[in-house]
């Protein structure tokens, strides 16, 4: 068994809060904030623990740097089941939760009601060591009460449906009656804003605005990914895409490719005017942007539509984003499990403090820790009712509408400010709260949130689905709901070298071909493409993808 490098036989008993405080560094793959947490959750960590968080990127870390900051590392956050967490347990320099009854003495609310993500940590380490009986070294996040559930639907075809009112509210079967309401929305946008033809300086709008900069983790240009997986419901893996319903794998250019569709169909839009021409070469933070603006008409995501568009000043305005889809779109959502996902927290092996860093780890993933971490400290901005009821206190309420809200005494600053800035693992945000009346940890779903609709808009989309809301619009319109199935994926060298200079020549094709001003010069960059891809390799990646989503699948 490889263990971490802390090797003392004792038996440790539950510590006291530090006398002095004490700095935790945390290494977090996913966050891009480096520093020193502040705000709010500083004085409740400093109150409860007497513990400071350093927190460092590994965003923009050299690959030494990042193993170096890695080995010493109060506590690890990593990104998924890759090289960096591979090479940590192959190196041993984690902290394996079961020495010194780590786990047992520190851990209990996690050992008690995590059995599942626990053993699937240690099955995870076993396979990367060729071993059995292996150490734990983390949980992985977003952990569910029941494999039964699923996440928080994403793909939320967000539209601005006061707007769509204006259009007489069209019948949407599919995808072209979508494209068609998009070009008619985009006019009636630009009709309605023709006295401000020359725009004095302002963002011109588009009814579809996309980012580039997430292409390379996608393997292939993520608007279009996201397309595939909105209307079909399939998930993109290695150079194609997974259909669970029909338990198929579907290589980008297979017959009826729903990759070379969804290409088409953003090259429509682009030559329709719809699609934002900046598109190919901006970031997700500049959509984010123009969306809070006003400069974008839909979303196929929530994250930048409704969640960031639906401010408290427009909801007053009776103005908001809601969900549109075609009629026979099926867009996917993630099942939640009880083992978690593929994003693991762990503790360094050469850790000063474990007993603290499990504490910690610990109080995050109980109820209160859980509801603090998304929402503040409990009966300054949320509480529950005499039923087990979540909601939010007065106070609470005005952090969501305005997340810089300056906290009250004791605290200082901001609300957003003071928010936990590293990605600690826990419950899935829909997962159960067992402390409240069976509500989850989604303020969405909460019965105080979605028992009144926020303005006349939002009941008249209601009236319009008979539905509340998002989740039950779209259980309701059709969904595929699929496990987030993470495992270790050793991918031979040959491959994954193969396959990262394929996907750089189809994301750069594939952006030629959505620009394409004819159909000449489209058939022409798509068919060079195929050929390209073929030529360095493209029909074994897909052969070995096939075999080992089968192989995977079998297993599971």
């Amino acid at each position: 068994m490889l263990t971490g490098c802390n090797t003392k036989p004792n038996v440790r008993t539950k510590v006291e809060k530090p006398e002095k405080i004490t700095t935790l560094n945390i290494y977090d793959s996913l966050s891009s904030y480096y520093g020193v947490q502040k705000g709010w959750m500083a004085q409740y960590l400093k109150d409860k623990f007497n513990v400071k968080l350093n927190i460092i990127t590994g965003m923009k870390l050299s690959n030494n740097e990042k193993k170096k900051e890695i080995k010493n590392a109060d506590i690890i956050i990593f990104r998924d089941i890759d090289n960096e967490y591979k090479d940590a347990v192959k190196d041993g320099i984690l902290y394996d939760w079961n020495q010194n009854e780590l786990l047992a003495e520190h851990g209990e609310y996690i050992q008690e009601h995590m059995e599942d993500a626990l053993k699937a940590n240690q099955a995870c380490n076993d396979k990367i060591l060729a071993a059995t009986g292996s150490a734990i070294y983390g949980i992985g996040n977003d952990v569910a009460w029941s494999d039964k559930d699923h996440q928080e639907f994403t793909y939320s075809w967000d539209v601005r449906w006061d707007l769509y009112q204006k259009l007489d509210s069209p019948d949407i079967e599919n995808l072209q009656d979508y494209s068609k309401m998009l070009k008619d929305l985009n006019e009636l946008n630009i009709s309605e804003t023709e006295d401000e033809k020359d725009n004095d300086g302002k963002e011109k709008t588009y009814a579809v605005s996309v980012w580039s900069d997430w292409d390379d983790e996608a393997g292939m240009v993520n608007c279009v990914k996201d397309m595939v997986s909105a209307y079909y419901g399939y998930e993109a893996a290695g150079l194609g895409f997974y259909d669970s319903v029909n338990d198929k794998y579907i290589g980008l250019f297979d017959e009826d490719s729903p990759y070379l569709e969804m290409m088409q169909y953003f090259n429509d839009l682009y030559r329709n005017g719809i699609l934002d021409p900046a598109s190919k070469n901006q970031k997700y933070d500049d959509v984010v942007n123009k969306v809070k603006a006003g400069n974008v008409l839909t979303s196929l995501n929530s994250y930048t539509g409704s969640d960031i568009y639906n401010t408290q000043e427009r909801i007053s305005d009776n103005n908001m984003m809601l969900s549109l889809k075609p009629d026979d779109a099926k867009p996917l959502v993630y099942g939640i499990s009880k083992k978690g996902n593929g994003q693991i927290t762990a503790i360094g092996g050469s850790t000063k403090y474990p007993e603290l860093c499990m504490d910690i780890l610990d109080y995050f993933v109980t109820p209160e820790g859980r509801m603090t971490m998304s929402y503040g400290p409990r009966a300054v901005t949320w509480d529950y009712d005499e039923n087990g009821n979540i909601h939010f206190t007065e106070f609470g309420k005005k952090c969501q509408e305005d997340e810089k809200t300056s906290m009250e005494e004791p605290f200082t600053g901001s609300y957003i400010g003071g928010t936990l800035k590293a990605a600690l693992s826990s419950w899935s945000i829909d997962a159960e709260n067992p402390d409240s009346n069976s509500e989850t940890y989604n303020k969405d779903k909460w019965g105080a949130n979605i028992e009144n609709p926020s303005c006349a808009l939002e009941q008249e989309w209601r009236d319009y689905n008979n539905c509340d809301n998002r989740e039950k619009y779209f259980e309701k319109k059709g969904c595929v709901v699929v496990q987030d199935y993470s495992d270790v994926i050793e991918i031979p060298k040959l491959y994954e070298k193969k396959w990262a200079e394929i996907s750089k020549k189809i994301i750069s094709e594939t952006w030629e071909a959505i620009y394409s001003d004819s159909d000449n010069e489209y058939n022409r960059v798509v068919d060079n493409m195929i050929k390209e891809a073929q030529k360095n390799g493209y029909d074994r990646c897909v052969w070995w993808w096939r075999g080992k989503i089968a192989a995977m699948k079998t297993q599971d």
